[in-house]
């Protein structure tokens, strides 16, 4: 496998993807025309080989190239391969989370808005008597669990056949 030919290749999408048992030293490859290498490596789990010298200045796809490459150990490419203008998802490599900074390109490491404090707006003690003007933001799930003890003012206009 490290002598093919892949020097005319332009797509290595999931070309071992799930390739279990699968570390060969493919580092004399020519992947210099290659645009897309996604999910090339993803869930090999035994591959840790170090392809940081391939030339893959035309790629613009590397989502998820090593996702659940579990042995895969070569920080070094991601710095090496500096793709300013390609897709790379940052497969918890860091990348994205900061530990390794390098030029890949900004939109896939962007931040995301943090979260609201959840529950926004807090219930009052009891409910109120009545009715408002418009409806709230916030309705409840669905129906309380317990009946109310007292009857409403104007009956359902479509009741339910039983007791529930």
């Amino acid at each position: 496998i490290s002598n093919w030919d892949v020097s005319s290749s332009y797509s290595f999408n999931e070309m071992f993807e799930r390739a279990s048992a699968f570390n060969q030293d493919i580092s004399d490859w020519d992947v210099s025309r290659g645009t897309t290498f996604h999910k090339m490596f993803s869930q090999t789990t035994t591959f840790n080989q170090d392809v940081s010298t391939w030339d893959v200045s035309g790629g613009y796809d590397f989502g998820y190239m090593f996702n659940g490459a579990a042995a895969f150990n070569q920080p070094q490419i991601y710095c090496k391969w500096q793709q300013s203008n390609s897709y790379f998802r940052d497969d918890n490599r860091g990348v994205c989370t900061g530990t390794i900074s390098c030029g890949w390109g900004e939109t896939e490491c962007a931040a995301t808005a943090p979260p609201t404090p959840f529950p926004t707006h807090a219930p009052t003690a009891t409910p109120t008597s009545v009715a408002s003007a418009t409806p709230t933001p916030d309705p409840t799930p669905g129906p309380t669990t317990t009946p109310t003890s007292v009857a409403s003012a104007t009956p359902t206009t479509d009741p339910t056949p039983g007791p529930t």
